[in-house]
């Protein structure tokens, strides 16, 4: 049973179900529907609870806004305001009411984040490339979900030496190269807001590869899109739980890698756009000068589940992605 609202106030302290109740009776108070809502989050299974039982393990709240409904995610005070957690989506709930004639038309439904904040990330890169070092300024902007660990990682409880840590560890991981991390600062953000927007510079010593005069690389992405390790098996039985996977709606990313003055590209890939049902992937190509070239990539990423009859298609569309990410750029 949720405590008294009065009590939540007065103690500052609550679980899911308080936190909630607290917020239908302050909407009450200011003219809005709402509602508590109750939830077998998405992580213990989705198609478990057929009928309400006893085994929710959440409450969140559904609120009418403007004459659209929002379901809002209360327990996480870094999250932003209409964005909604993975483990939510598509998860099975119950939406109570304190009307008990609409209570009795209620059933169980699975949650939709049709009006829920968007995680999209956006991304600049700039990469100065030398014989035995390239130097990074990347500039993140990040709304939805994700943003709450951004909220978190720049807030006033975590250590400035601990966010070095961190974020040292995520290129590392990303690029799979030691990185050396020179600075990571907040430039915007609004806890309560949509986006939050960061600066980090980092530099990684590696002396670049070599085909006779022609030097080449990859483009070094901060954030991988596709992963070979969904498409490791030649064929599936179950389909795959794509919330589990992907924890973005939308990339936005672009590159730029200057090279020395009196170096110029010779070897650039062709741009490319390629689709899986709402699945999108774009990629251009674009020479700013003889030694800068930009790549612009667009990508699509919805959190549908992929079914075991589609796996071929979509396996397919992934190993192309993969192929174009990993095209090589040559410059002399």
């Amino acid at each position: 049973m949720p405590q008294k609202p009065s009590k939540t106030i007065n103690t500052k302290l609550g679980d899911c179900k308080d936190v909630s109740t607290l917020f239908v009776a302050m909407a009450q108070k200011a003219g809005l529907k709402a509602n508590l809502v109750l939830v077998q989050t998405s992580d213990n299974g989705t198609a478990a609870l057929k009928l309400p039982a006893i085994s929710f393990n959440h409450c969140i709240v559904k609120v009418n806004l403007d004459g659209k409904d929002y379901f809002l995610e209360l327990t996480n005070k870094f999250l932003p305001f209409k964005a909604m957690p993975r483990s939510l989506y598509n998860a099975k709930a119950l939406v109570i009411s304190f009307d008990k004639a609409e209570n009795e038309k209620q059933g169980i439904i699975n949650l939709t984040f049709n009006n829920a904040l968007k995680t999209v990330s956006q991304t600049k890169t700039i990469i100065n490339v030398e014989d035995n070092v390239k130097t990074y300024t990347h500039i993140h902007t990040i709304n939805g979900g994700r943003k709450s660990y951004y909220n978190e990682m720049f807030s006033e409880s975590t250590t400035e030496d601990y966010r070095k840590k961190e974020f040292e560890e995520e290129y590392n991981d990303k690029l799979n190269k030691v990185v050396t991390l020179e600075s990571a600062k907040l430039i915007e953000n609004d806890r309560f807001k949509d986006a939050l927007q960061y600066e980090a510079k980092f530099s990684i010593s590696e002396k670049l590869q070599s085909v006779g005069s022609l030097k080449i690389l990859e483009v070094p992405y901060l954030e991988k899109v596709y992963t070979r390790d969904i498409i490791s098996s030649e064929k599936r039985n179950y389909d795959i739980d794509y919330s589990a996977y992907e924890n973005t709606n939308e990339y936005k990313s672009e590159v730029i890698i200057n090279i020395p003055e009196g170096k110029k590209f010779v070897e650039v890939p062709e741009s490319k756009e390629m689709a899986y049902k709402n699945h999108l992937y774009k990629i251009k190509y674009e020479l700013v000068s003889p030694n800068s070239l930009k790549v612009i990539r667009e990508v699509n990423t919805p959190w549908d589940n992929i079914k075991t009859t589609d796996y071929a298609d979509y396996k397919k569309y992934v190993e192309e992605v993969i192929a174009a990410e990993e095209e090589i750029i040559g410059f002399k």
